[in-house]
């Protein structure tokens, strides 16, 4: 069993284009997305946004609008790559799940302990989940995956 917790909800391609700005968990529209965001929003737990623009996101991270085609499948896979960097990773966990440091630990192996001592949950359809699924692995992490949706 693992000590942590957090959900991963894939971005989607359909966005609200009504503002300049939005907050993430409503940038996104997609049937998919609104479905995952409910989901998670019901359960209470710790989630965040993986966006193939702007990598793994708090959902009041404030994003604006952008085609998603402007992004050749290279650039994507960097910058997915990019989002799942365990320093990064492990601090935005840090953040998002108020972690407080382990005495008599160096904050790198805290760190990597912190990674491998989470559970991550991925909801979504995007492809890019597949490369997370790879990076989190990668790392350490258990993670639990159901393509294309969201647990019954």
């Amino acid at each position: 069993m693992s000590k942590y917790e957090v959900y991963i909800v894939s971005a989607s391609v359909e966005q609200n284009w009504s503002e300049k700005a939005i907050e993430a968990h409503s940038l996104y529209t997609s049937p998919m997305f609104c479905a995952c965001k409910t989901y998670v929003e019901k359960k209470g737990v710790p989630w965040l946004i993986l966006s193939d623009m702007h990598g793994v996101v708090w959902p009041d991270t404030m994003l604006a609008p952008y085609n998603p085609e402007q992004l050749s499948d290279k650039e994507k896979v960097h910058r997915i790559e990019r989002a799942f960097d365990p320093d990064a990773l492990a601090s935005t966990l840090i953040v998002t799940l108020q972690i407080q440091p382990e005495r008599g630990l160096a904050v790198t192996q805290w760190k990597k302990r912190i990674l491998t001592e989470t559970k991550f949950t991925l909801l979504g359809e995007s492809d890019s989940l597949s490369l997370a699924v790879t990076e989190l692995g990668l790392m350490g992490a258990h993670v639990e995956f159901t393509h294309k949706g969201i647990p019954a």
